[in-house]
């Protein structure tokens, strides 16, 4: 049951490890979620190579647990817990760990945004000392509720990672080809629910935090270019010196 926690506080040690190297997301929706939102904060091209290097990663530590342990990882919690309704037991639908999925997402991201990509407090660093902290204990609320649910803690590297190993291990125990295929198709349209719940912290972010982007505005955009503001007060200086050194030769009296 401890899961969540552990997983929470090695996110933390990892974020506060890379946090000043590629800002420590190592979560997809995150990665999502900060490029959404703009403030350049993070390129577009980067977050793709983030999230490529994340799935790649989740997926290879899925196949050594996979190695490890003999017993497959499985991405929906359907045998392990159950709950009982009128003495018979259920499974969990994916409606239903897709809804949770998309509020924790939701809750992850915003977390980071709120307190990641915003120093918050009056300090002369670039960042806070307890975005790490938030964005571990966030990660480990998500997955004490999904717990129940799902194995990915709202993550959707990890999901793909555990849906990729889990379709070809039930493909080499003998299941077919494309019933492989299909379970991890299900696994996709799941992740899906992730980045939407990236997206909505995203826009919340905005309202919420409106006057970031006002200020990040006015340093990005000013109204002159600070080179072109150079050269524009060069040149009038130089015609001002002109102006003047063409009046002075102008109005001097002629010697008679």
């Amino acid at each position: 049951m401890l899961r969540p926690l552990s997983a929470g506080a090695a996110l933390a040690s990892c974020h506060y490890a890379v946090a000043d190297v590629s800002g420590g997301y190592f979560n997809p929706a995150v990665t999502v979620s900060v490029m959404a939102n703009g403030r350049n904060k993070l390129q577009w091209f980067h977050g793709g190579c983030y999230i490529a290097v994340q799935v790649v990663c989740a997926a290879f530590a899925c196949v050594m647990f996979e190695g490890m342990y003999p017993k497959p990882l499985p991405i929906m919690v359907r045998e392990e817990q159950r709950a009982k309704i009128d003495g018979v037991a259920q499974a969990y639908t994916y409606t239903e760990a897709t809804a949770v999925g998309l509020v924790f997402s939701f809750v992850v991201c915003y977390v980071v945004l709120a307190t990641e990509t915003v120093v918050g407090i009056s300090t002369q660093l670039k960042r806070n000392s307890y975005n790490g902290l938030a964005y571990g204990f966030a990660s480990a609320a998500g997955g004490f509720v999904l717990i129940h649910l799902s194995n990915a803690l709202a993550n959707p590297a990890l999901m793909l990672g555990e849906g990729l190993t889990t379709s070809f291990v039930k493909w080499q125990n003998g299941a077919t080809f494309s019933a492989a295929v299909r379970d991890f198709l299900k696994t996709c349209v799941f992740t899906v629910s992730y980045f939407f719940g990236a997206v909505l912290a995203s826009i919340i972010f905005r309202i919420t935090h409106a006057a970031e982007f006002d200020e990040h505005a006015d340093e990005e955009a000013p109204l002159v270019d600070s080179a072109v503001d150079k050269e524009l007060s060069s040149a009038a200086t130089v015609q001002s010196i002109n102006f003047v050194s063409a009046s002075s030769l102008t109005n001097r009296p002629s010697c008679q």
